[in-house]
C-alpha cells in the first residue's frame, strides 16, 4: 500500500472513532462532519461565533477567516492566537 492509501485509511479510522464518540455521546444531531467544502462562506454566515478548541495550533488560518467575517471568537492560547487576538478585546 502507498504512502497516501495509509494516510487514507488512518484518516478513515479516524472518523470512525469520531462518530462512534458522538453516538456514545448522544450527539447525533448536534455535530455534523461536512468534510472538504467549497462553499465556508456559507457556513461562516449561518454561524454565531467561532471557537478554537485545540491545543497546538501553529497559525490557525481558519480563525483569520472567521475574524475577517466579524464573527466573535474563542480560542485557547496556543500558538500564534496570542500574537493575533488583540489584547484589550480578549476578555483577560
Amino acid at each position: 500500500m502507498s504512502d497516501s492509501g495509509l494516510a487514507w485509511e488512518k484518516r478513515i479510522c479516524f472518523c470512525t472513532m469520531l462518530l462512534e464518540i458522538v453516538k456514545k455521546k448522544n450527539l447525533i444531531g448536534y455535530i455534523d462532519f461536512l468534510g472538504f467544502r467549497s462553499d465556508t462562506d456559507v457556513l461562516y454566515s449561518a454561524a454565531d461565533a467561532f471557537v478554537l478548541s485545540i491545543r497546538s495550533e501553529g497559525l490557525p488560518m481558519v480563525m483569520l477567516e472567521s475574524m475577517m467575517v466579524g464573527l466573535p471568537v474563542v480560542a485557547m492560547d496556543v500558538g500564534a492566537v496570542r500574537g493575533i487576538l488583540p489584547l484589550p478585546d480578549t476578555g483577560r
